[in-house]
């Protein structure tokens, strides 16, 4: 039952994790969007201004994504922190004194 107990916390540091790791998805996605954008402007043809702000605009989206993932994450986190914390040390204090 014990394990059962900390799955709550768990899953809350695990996905807040998760979540917080969302900035390196946003840059990741920036550098695809722009690299496709430098593509076409490198296309012998040029590329269209449509063409460019499709490329550009994924690549800031991608980025605003991260950036509101962020703190969705580090507040799960923290809070399954603190919540593990807290079962942790009321459980001490149930424990019968030597």
């Amino acid at each position: 039952m014990a394990a059962k107990s900390k799955a709550g916390p768990i899953a809350m540091i695990v996905g807040g994790t998760l979540l917080a790791a969302g900035p390196i998805l946003g840059v990741l996605g920036t550098v695809m969007g722009m690299t496709r954008a430098f593509g076409r402007i490198a296309e012998p043809q040029g590329a269209s201004a449509e063409q460019l702000a499709g490329d550009i605009s994924l690549s800031m989206w991608t980025t605003f994504a991260g950036l509101v993932m962020y703190p969705l994450g580090l507040g799960l986190l923290i809070g399954g922190a603190v919540w593990l914390g807290r079962r942790s040390t009321s459980a001490r204090s149930l424990r019968p004194s030597s």
